[in-house]
């Protein structure tokens, strides 16, 4: 068996951690933080992202990750999206089987509303707690503009979680709507 890690973020700075772990036919992503100190090189209270960009902006800055497949499809815009990162090397087509959250702060879980809803987080119970609880109503910046783009609910809504279950099983995971 041949893993491989790569780190996308998160390295030689506070936050921003987004580490892709495969092995075999499995990828998981530990965390998919936001990285203040390279989001405030470009957005600050008067300069946002542009709502009608969708992931353009992030992925020509380098601050989410060039893999194609791993994002909400609402928000990539075919003819603008991927282009940024034609030249990129680390450009590629991923299929996420899910994310593994250390715990519940935004340098850990501050982008995950990017990725497609149906990729699962694997968590504690206070970290979904906390975690979901912080996307809901204190959000990101980028949150507001989500409900202007598309009237859908945040990307941690009920069911995206999944939580240690109390009844043993094989993995002791099951998903289960929180809040």
């Amino acid at each position: 068996m041949v893993t491989q890690i790569t780190c996308y973020d998160g390295v030689g700075c506070i936050g921003g951690n987004k580490i892709l772990l495969e092995a075999d036919r499995t990828s998981l992503m530990l965390d998919f933080g936001k990285n203040f100190g390279a989001e405030g090189r470009f957005f600050q209270e008067f300069m946002q992202p542009r709502t009608n960009a969708g992931l353009c902006d992030f992925l020509a800055l380098g601050l989410l990750p060039p893999l194609q497949g791993i994002y909400r499809k609402d928000w990539e815009l075919p003819e603008r999206s991927w282009h940024h990162c034609a030249d990129n090397e680390q450009l590629r087509e991923v299929h996420l089987d899910g994310v593994l959250l250390s715990h519940a702060h935004q340098d850990h879980n501050g982008y995950l509303s990017f990725l497609n809803p149906s990729i699962p987080v694997l968590c504690g119970l206070a970290t979904a707690l906390l975690g979901k609880a912080m996307h809901r109503w204190k959000g990101h910046r980028f949150a507001s503009a989500e409900r202007k783009l598309r009237s859908v609910p945040c990307a941690c809504a009920a069911g995206r979680w999944i939580i240690p279950s109390p009844a043993p099983g094989p993995s002791g995971l099951k998903r289960e709507p929180v809040g």
